[in-house]
């Protein structure tokens, strides 16, 4: 008896060495009853694991929410069983799971619901024809929104449509309205539409976002977040930063909640994007950068240091970005950061000097395409400077970890393809080249996209590649993103996207 379990033990470790060695049945000829089968399998696409040598394969099996291995459709078949998923990708391409370094999530599930989202319209028949049928799904009564995303310059007639022409498809006055006048939506309504804001994010590729939360947003409303989370509602991979106005707010978040705490699908992700509101740029000219405040940012970031918390910062002027960096360079001094992955975020007219602190620091940059649909208020803030930022190539060049994403949903799309677009092309959402020096290839923007943003909530080993052991996030494509004609690259939907091994989008 006990010789033969000894020789059981010993099977089962020789064929765990074989899997370990040849990377599983797949490779090695183990026939695929002796292990557990896939959970899901995909075959017959091709599958561009934007792993470190951005290699492409034909199938992939995942078991357990995550990746069980990668390879050619004969060697990935046999891992499927009886109660396998098996999903023929004929021919379509897959790429992993698009991860926005920067986005304002939550509050767009406040008025999702009663929203005409416009930020793919190209011309204003099209605006007038989505109006129209937003407003036959809707009560009589009932409000229809406009709330950003989109600009008038993006269509081809380079106006908004008139108000007679939204009375004429709504049948009835279109009027301006404050948004302080709005009902506002009780808690449950909350999360029910940041449900919805959920669904078409994962319609659109995004299976992963770091969120910033932003103006308009309660304490208490963090709740409806937590709340979707305990309900297991929450499929989007959320890294959670704290929005502060002040050294108080954020002492009192260190106090009552751990950095880091959560788990795969909700994480407290450290302070973010705002930290103190004295020093908060926008798109301007200048912004002074008052003492008082300065002084209060240093405290800030100092007890953050110390108490080790993350830190993305909003910045978009050069002089900001200095600012912030001499008071890093202080307290890192005092309490090193180079472990606590500390970021500026949107960066359009951050120097190369200053990059290079960034990268001595251990820090990241997280660039966003606020200039698809803002281009022309960036020009006539910065002038010719604006053509030449984010300085995406310097960036690559000095090798600073770099996440892509949106500040979607109200100052920019919230599309992953469109800022991919931007990337490649250069464009603006009219199809006018406003970033004509700084144009990268398609495989360093799908980098930033998905491991590159992963990097900014300490997650570049479990997930933004598709590599055995890590997380099963990934998104079948309308088209082959890598090959594609460039402009209609920002066409590009999910035919499927799935989020820890589940189907969590499906076109119809």
């Amino acid at each position: 008896m006990r010789i033969e379990r000894i020789f059981r033990l010993s099977f089962f470790v020789f064929l765990a060495a074989l899997w370990l060695a040849g990377g599983g049945s797949a490779q090695t000829g183990v026939p695929a009853e002796v292990l557990r089968h896939a959970d899901m399998i995909l075959i017959n696409g091709k599958v561009v694991t934007a792993d470190k040598d951005f290699s492409s394969q034909e199938a992939v099996a995942i078991r357990d929410g995550k990746i069980l291995a990668v390879g050619p459709t004969p060697r990935i078949r046999p891992l499927a069983g009886p109660r396998t998923k098996v999903v023929d990708l004929q021919g379509r391409a897959v790429i992993p799971g698009l991860i926005d370094s920067h986005m304002h999530f939550l509050r767009a599930g406040f008025t999702w619901a009663r929203e005409v989202r416009l930020d793919q319209a190209r011309s204003v028949q099209e605006v007038l024809s989505l109006v129209e049928k937003r407003g036959k799904q809707l009560k009589p009564g009932e409000w229809i929104l406009t709330f950003g995303g989109w600009h008038y310059g993006q269509l081809k007639e380079g106006r908004a449509p008139a108000r007679q022409e939204l009375d004429r498809v709504l049948r009835r006055a279109a009027v301006p309205l404050a948004l302080r006048k709005l009902p506002r939506a009780s808690f449950e309504e909350k999360v029910q539409g940041l449900k919805l804001v959920i669904r078409d994010f994962h319609a659109a590729g995004l299976t992963g976002v770091i969120e910033t939360i932003g103006g308009g947003v309660s304490d208490d409303d963090l709740q409806v977040l937590f709340e979707a989370w305990r309900r297991n509602e929450l499929t989007i991979r959320t890294a959670l930063l704290i929005y502060t106005g002040s050294l108080k707010d954020g002492q009192r978040w260190m106090r009552h909640l751990p950095m880091g705490f959560g788990d795969d699908w909700l994480r407290v992700n450290g302070f973010g994007e705002r930290l103190v509101a004295a020093v908060q740029d926008s798109i301007a000219p200048a912004f002074p950068l008052k003492p008082e405040g300065l002084e209060e940012y240093r405290k800030f970031a100092g007890e953050a240091a110390r108490n080790r918390w993350s830190i993305q910062q909003h910045t978009t002027l050069g002089t900001t970005a200095k600012a912030f960096l001499d008071i890093f360079e202080e307290v890192d001094r005092r309490h090193p950061i180079r472990d606590l992955r500390w970021s500026l975020a949107h960066v359009e007219l951050i120097s190369e000097a200053d990059i290079r602190r960034v990268k001595r620091l251990g820090m990241g940059l997280t660039i966003q395409d606020r200039q698809v649909i803002g281009s022309e208020l960036m020009g006539q803030a910065w002038g010719d400077a604006a053509a030449s930022g984010p300085p995406l190539k310097k960036m690559l060049e000095i090798g600073v970890p770099v996440g892509a994403g949106t500040d979607a949903t109200v100052v920019a799309p919230y599309q992953p393809f469109t800022t991919l677009w931007w990337l490649v092309s250069g464009k603006n959402w009219a199809g006018r080249v406003v970033r004509p020096n700084d144009r990268i290839s398609r495989e360093d923007a799908l980098r930033m996209h998905t491991v590159g943003s992963a990097w900014f909530s300490f997650d570049e080993k479990v997930k933004g590649s598709i590599e055995p052991g890590k997380l099963a996030d990934l998104v079948v494509l309308t088209d082959d993103y890598l090959t594609v004609p460039e402009d209609r690259i920002r066409d590009i939907r999910s035919v499927m996207t799935i989020v820890g091994g589940r189907i969590v989008y499906e076109a119809k």
